[in-house]
């Protein structure tokens, strides 16, 4: 997987940048925030006279959207030294795609109050085992696809499931359940060797793919 962040940052701290001038130009020319021109420069310099200045914080805001959107892609991805990730203030709600992907040692996960979790967040924790997700209500397309250990998931009733993948690849998982789950993607349990049962009572539909692979299912 590229990392695209630093990219991501620059195009959106451009177009801010280039957004804020827009809108803030003629206010600092209404304001008179302008350059005063000394006589003891060259007279080709006069033609600065009354160029709006204080230029530069536009730029600084325009580079603090870009990072802040780009932060959550990949954030922490292929960060080895990484074992648990524990984060329970409500000022984070959006975990960006790819955020945690091929964090190999990381073994527990607890998101208080985030909602929303983009794709591959945790594609290739080989070492995780536990995830709680309190307040999840988006869950992206192979959000644990490859995490060999992981065995316990728990996720709030209104969690949305329809994505494709979402525990592509997850040898370890054995049972599953929900009461509320209506609908869930393709591809769900695809590949989960060891599962061996799922309650879904509210279920209105079986997906393609959901259960290929899952030799051990039961009921």
């Amino acid at each position: 997987m590229q990392d695209y962040s630093a990219i991501i940052a620059a195009a959106v701290a451009l177009v801010a940048t280039a957004l804020l001038g827009f809108v803030f130009i003629p206010i600092l020319r209404k304001l008179k925030f302008g350059q005063t021109i000394l006589d003891i420069g060259p007279s080709w310099h006069k033609g600065k006279q009354g160029t709006p200045t204080m230029g530069g914080i536009m730029m600084i805001l325009g580079l603090l959207l870009g990072v802040s959107v780009a932060f959550g892609y990949a954030a922490f991805a292929n960060c080895d030294s990484i074992d648990s990730v524990k984060i329970m203030g409500n000022s984070l709600t959006n975990i960006g795609d790819y955020a945690f992907k091929d964090c190999t040692n990381l073994k527990s996960v607890e998101f208080r109050d985030a909602t929303r979790f983009g794709a591959n967040v945790f594609e290739g924790c080989t070492a995780l085992t536990t995830v709680t997700l309190t307040s999840a209500v988006s869950l992206g397309d192979y959000l644990f696809k490859n995490c060999e250990k992981l065995a316990t998931v728990n996720l709030p009733a209104a969690t949305n499931l329809q994505s494709t993948g979402i525990f592509d690849g997850c040898i370890s998982l054995k049972s599953f359940s929900s009461e509320s789950v209506s609908s869930i993607g393709e591809a769900f349990f695809k590949d989960c060797t060891a599962l061996q049962t799922v309650t879904l009572p509210a279920l209105e539909h079986i997906p393609y793919n959901c259960f290929n692979g899952c030799t051990l299912l039961k009921t």
